[in-house]
């Protein structure tokens, strides 16, 4: 397959060139300027869809940290009532023990 002829005019020649050389342009300027274009908004869906999963989670360990200081909340005042208790049953035995003491005298 020849793109040239021996046949073919200076015209000819120079019109066949300067199509190859069009086309060729052509390619480079579509790698240079619209692809480009098209990557960039295709990295910014990526983008998006990380912000939103990214939001996402930020909510769910928002509602886990809530969940996680009424927990907190929860057995402090639990360890409150406790230590309540175990000082009123230290008073108790305590008591207790002097009140044996005291039937032990007898």
């Amino acid at each position: 397959m020849n793109f040239f002829k021996r046949d073919d005019g200076v015209l000819d020649v120079i019109t066949k060139a300067i199509t190859v050389v069009s086309f060729i342009f052509g390619i480079w300027i579509y790698f240079h300027t619209i692809h480009p274009v098209f990557q960039k908004e295709s990295e910014l869906q990526d983008l998006r869809k990380d912000k939103v999963n990214i939001q996402t989670d930020n909510e769910r360990l928002g509602k886990e940290t809530a969940k996680i200081k009424n927990d907190l909340h929860i057995q402090t005042e639990k360890i409150k009532d406790l230590n309540e208790r175990a000082g009123n049953l230290s008073l108790e035995i305590e008591s207790k023990n002097s009140e044996l003491a005291s039937i032990n005298e007898k």
